[in-house]
């Protein structure tokens, strides 16, 4: 029951037909942007009333071959976005799925 893919519309991120719960504001998602190499690295400026959507911030320009730190740009994209995770369990991965309830 895990949100992993996402459309995100500038700084809009929408989860149709789901919602975000237990996000919250300063949360940083990570995201792989179409036509970089670097994954890219934001925070959560709002979460939408219910749940229905998140505000993304920038946390920098980044760091070249490291990571992305801009919003997207352009067209809106579908994409796999997981959240920061404070906690490394299971598969010792740092990083684990948006929850969807």
């Amino acid at each position: 029951n895990n949100i992993v893919n996402v459309v995100i519309d500038g700084a809009t991120v929408t989860a149709p037909g789901n919602v975000f719960t237990g996000m919250k504001v300063g949360s940083v998602v990570r995201y792989a942007k179409p036509g970089f190499s670097t994954e890219t690295y934001n925070k959560v400026a709002s979460v939408g009333a219910g749940g229905t959507n998140l505000t993304l911030q920038a946390i920098t320009t980044g760091v070249p071959g490291v990571y992305e730190g801009a919003l997207a740009t352009g067209d809106s994209i579908s994409v796999p976005m997981f959240i920061g995770a404070p906690f490394i369990t299971g598969s010792g991965t740092l990083y684990a799925p948006c929850i969807r309830y």
